[in-house]
């Protein structure tokens, strides 16, 4: 019997979409470029295929790319971070005139090659016999060449002072579970702190002290200069864990070309308007969103648990985390006052999960949210939609199960395989029609060229 025509309309229409998906950039003369961390060293790689290319930025802890994917930002320098420009091929162009270590926030230009930063300032303890106690946010903006300006607001009172913040400081959080450890390093590495649109004029920033708990996001009007706080810091979500230990929410906010925002409400993916007054609508449950490069969709992961992992592992930390107990510091639970930082040998338990990983795709306005595909594992991070909607490239982390198998009849699991087994994070890339595939592995957070 013959298809029904619609069928085939169907059909030719999937099939074309991941044919231009794969093919898309195989013919152009300069296609996009991903770039990556691969044992601590940045590297670029052309997402039509080829060899990779370590670039000019040693110690590279965090990147972005402009918005017309001309420039790339790249915070370096380890213990003493500063921010340099690299040109798309990794050629270093110029390290910007900026103190990091009072910087709170930094983020390019949503329609410009410039990049703006906060500070957080304070007076003097008495200033003309006040004596305030806060600190508040100052924004200055820099060009790709050329020195920077104070932006908002438009000049400081006398004395004002920057406080140190913590922009500078690359956290990688550890937890007793290796997996979520992996996870939560992605999303709080790669998270963005700070948002800004010339052409819509406004700044949309976390209003945090160099901590990961519970950030207020706020957008700031630069038309009127008023303050407005949005309702994004996901405290309660699967991944909303806060404490020193336990690495802080998971609460990043992300602006479409569009004007829509998209953020985290109580672990549920949540989208509002950027003007309107108007409450969040929520997408569903999950993390990570992200907008597509044309404003048009939503993307996000969801996560479900299939079942749960328990065992120990054999693992040499510093003396200071033996005196966690519940989530908390408690130094009265071991001998660690005198040296909490040196090394000793402890059974760490672990509680963990295997997941099914799904990325899902929602309208600009939240509804209808499809899945695109599923995977099994821990987490999915770093979502990156490229031009055409017709592909992903994201970072996978695989769950503990390795581990588990290697425990022994007492469910502990020795030093030497815990090192061997423990999960390291891959970048895959999904095509529409097709299951996702290894890009590179033993890699973390992929960024790729708009």
């Amino acid at each position: 019997m013959p298809w029904p025509r619609i069928g085939v309309f169907i059909l030719l229409a999937a099939c074309m979409a991941a044919l231009c998906s794969a093919e898309a950039f195989a013919g152009s003369e300069h296609p996009p470029r991903v770039v990556y961390l691969h044992d601590e060293s940045a590297y670029t790689l052309s997402v039509s295929g080829g060899g990779s290319r370590q670039i000019e930025a040693r110690e590279a802890s965090s990147y972005s790319w402009s918005h017309d994917g001309r420039y790339l930002l790249v915070q370096v320098g380890g213990r003493h971070p500063r921010l340099v420009i690299l040109s798309p091929s990794g050629r270093y162009i110029r390290q910007l005139p900026v103190e990091i270590s009072t910087v709170f926030a930094y983020g390019w230009d949503q329609d410009t090659d410039s990049v703006l930063f906060g500070k957080l300032v304070s007076l003097p303890p008495c200033h003309h016999g006040r004596c305030p106690e806060r600190v508040w946010p100052v924004f200055y903006r820099v060009r790709v060449r050329g020195a920077a300006w104070l932006m908002w607001p438009h000049r400081l009172p006398k004395g004002a002072r920057p406080v140190a913040a913590g922009a500078g400081l690359s956290a990688y959080p550890k937890f007793g579970d290796p997996a979520l450890s992996a996870l939560k390093g992605e999303l709080l590495t790669s998270e963005a702190s700070l948002l800004f649109s010339s052409r819509q004029r406004v700044i949309v920033f976390a209003k945090g002290i160099g901590s990961y708990a519970s950030r207020p996001w706020r957008v700031l009007d630069l038309r009127t200069g008023t303050h407005r706080q949005l309702p994004f810091g996901d405290v309660k979500g699967p991944l909303g864990v806060s404490g020193l230990f336990d690495g802080g929410p998971v609460d990043a906010v992300m602006l479409s070309s569009k004007g829509e925002l998209a953020g985290q409400v109580g672990g549920r993916v949540a989208v509002m308007p950027l003007r309107a007054r108007r409450h969040w609508r929520a997408v569903g449950w999950g993390y990570a969103p992200v907008w597509s490069p044309d404003g048009r969709y939503l993307y996000y992961v969801a996560s479900r648990r299939m079942s749960k992992i328990n065992f120990e592992m054999r693992v040499e930390e510093p003396a200071i985390f033996s005196c966690v107990h519940k989530g908390k510091l408690d130094l009265s639970r071991c001998g660690a006052q005198s040296q909490p930082y040196r090394k000793v040998w402890l059974w760490q338990p672990v509680q963990s999960a295997v997941n099914e990983v799904s990325v899902r795709r929602a309208s600009a306005a939240g509804y209808r949210p499809v899945t695109l595909f599923s995977e099994t594992g821990y987490g999915i991070a770093d979502v990156n939609a490229l031009p055409g909607n017709g592909r992903i490239i994201f970072s996978a982390v695989p769950s503990d199960a390795p581990l588990y198998l290697r425990r022994n009849r007492h469910g502990r699991v020795d030093a030497a395989n815990a090192s061997l087994y423990r999960p390291y994070i891959g970048i895959q890339s999904w095509t529409v029609g097709s299951s996702p595939v290894l890009l590179v592995d033993h890699a973390r957070l992929p960024a790729v060229q708009p």
